[in-house]
């Protein structure tokens, strides 16, 4: 059986395909639907990140010091650009800001994609 998931990175999901073994997945799907709400995605991510969290939050982390320093206000995007940090669209209205990155150079990025 083949299975997409959504694997969450910050705000964004990257769709990976697994295959599972046809007795794997029967037992993963009646798990998913009592643990799960039937969401399968939900349940394999749960498996993971409950096997691995130490190593999950140590990543985490090490995201969330790479990223540019917010300088200035968030305000709505005016134009279309892409941000410099996820390498995404901005899209006109999105909210943005200023951010400082680490080698010293100030660029617009998606408020998310900041910390304070």
């Amino acid at each position: 059986m083949i299975v997409g998931i959504k694997i969450r990175r910050e705000d964004m999901s990257i769709k990976k395909t697994i295959s599972l073994q046809e007795d794997v997945a029967e037992v993963a799907e009646k798990n998913a639907r009592i643990m799960c709400n039937g969401n399968l995605s939900n349940y394999i991510n749960s498996l993971i990140y409950h096997n691995n969290k130490e190593d999950i939050d140590k990543v985490a982390k090490e995201n969330e010091e790479r990223k540019p320093i917010r300088c200035g206000v968030i305000f709505c995007a005016t134009k279309n650009t892409n941000c410099e940090y996820c390498g995404k669209s901005i899209l006109e209205g999105n909210a943005i800001c200023n951010a400082k990155f680490l080698d010293g150079h100030v660029s617009y990025v998606h408020k998310r994609c900041c910390k304070e």
